[in-house]
């Protein structure tokens, strides 16, 4: 496998960049929430976030501060990949391997988000309208369908590396 065809596509490179910020931003709120109220001059930086938790009650089953630590480090893997397979002349074989445990990581945890509201019949986001349900059936699929469409990218380049392998070793 030679390092071009370790390159992902433009669109896995643009999704792992925009969501990395989002997702820093959305693990700062959480472990930082409490201090937060202390030092009421930063709360602009958070202040769009206060939307998305009128539509969201909850969010997660999850104790509250295990979540954020999982988001840290879903997004350094990807930003770990990212920097092997651009940073490096010779991008290592082993590089893909980091984004499909950040995408694995990703959808995983967005499985986990919509079967719990849907085996609770919407719990914590059955108080909005259709409108608010809409939103974030949205953007929550957005977080499944592309952490999927990125693991089943960078599966395919895992095994091809593999078999690449197998068949120099014979």
């Amino acid at each position: 496998m030679d390092s071009r065809s370790l390159k992902p596509p433009p669109w896995i490179t643009f999704w792992f960049l925009l969501t990395a910020p989002v997702i820093f931003w959305t693990a700062s709120f959480s472990l930082l929430k409490s201090m937060l109220m202390q030092f009421e001059y930063l709360a602009w930086v958070w202040r769009p976030y206060s939307h998305y938790q009128e539509i969201d009650k909850v969010g997660c089953p999850i104790p509250r501060n295990i979540m954020p630590l999982l988001n840290i480090v879903e997004t350094s893997l990807a930003l770990i990949y990212l920097r092997l397979v651009y940073l490096k002349d010779v991008p290592p074989r082993s590089a893909p391997v980091y984004g499909f445990s950040s995408a694995i990581m990703t959808f995983s945890k967005s499985s986990l988000f919509f079967s719990q509201q849907y085996f609770c019949n919407y719990c914590d986001i059955g108080h909005n309208g259709k409108k608010g349900i809409m939103t974030w059936l949205f953007f929550n699929g957005l977080w499944l369908v592309f952490s999927g469409c990125i693991t089943r990218v960078l599966g395919r380049q895992i095994i091809h590396s593999l078999e690449e392998g197998e068949e120099s070793r014979d």
